[in-house]
């Protein structure tokens, strides 16, 4: 896995001198997102806190050729499994990921992206199970846009993340419960955007 991914980096920087963009530039959009996910896995005895999350929303972006930065709304839902419960949420997600374009073509450029996402819980509506549900996500991905002119563009970027304990999950764990695993999940994106 370590060597697969040192072969793509090494790739990447060789083949950047060719194809990379030559030129900055700044652009800004709005789009849809779908994610999905787990939470984190807490164990209190015989009992165990987890599930999955799937969630949609929109957002605005703001792109400058290396740096996309984002703000958008999401709901969805948590689906815990042993104690049979369901909690509602709506976040407001402030993004920062760096972006490094390659043109394919004149109507296609290929980025990878590395970057973070906070997701602040505006409203929480649980199953009787309180506690702030904000998450910190480190996300890592790519992303395409085509050009339907110079100046108006699609871009779609689906991104792989993983994230630190809530402090919700935080307050379980120091309740007595003990942590397992890494809570991950999966984010599509898709946006119209506009370059200046």
């Amino acid at each position: 896995m370590k060597k697969g991914i040192l072969v793509f980096i090494s790739l990447m920087m060789v083949t950047g001198s060719v194809f990379a963009e030559s030129k900055f530039s700044l652009s800004a959009g709005v789009g849809g997102l779908f994610s999905a996910g787990t939470v984190q896995t807490i164990t209190f005895g015989n009992d165990e806190y987890s599930g999955g999350f799937v969630s949609g929303g929109g957002y605005a972006f703001f792109d400058a050729t290396y740096v996309e930065a984002s703000l958008g709304v999401s709901t969805g839902s948590i689906v815990l499994r042993d104690v049979d419960g369901e909690i509602s949420k709506t976040n407001l997600n402030i993004g920062v990921i760096g972006k490094y374009p390659f043109r394919l073509t004149e109507k296609f450029h290929l980025f990878p992206m590395l970057g973070i996402n906070y997701s602040l819980a505006l409203s929480v509506s649980d199953a009787g199970d309180p506690g702030d549900f904000s998450e910190l996500w480190f996300q890592l991905g790519a992303g395409i846009d085509f050009f339907f002119t110079n100046n108006i563009f699609i871009r779609f970027s689906p991104l792989l993340g993983f994230r630190l304990p809530t402090k919700h999950e935080s307050d379980l764990v120091n309740a007595g419960g003990s942590a397992d695993g890494i809570p991950f999940g999966f984010t599509a994106r898709l946006a119209v955007g506009y370059r200046f």
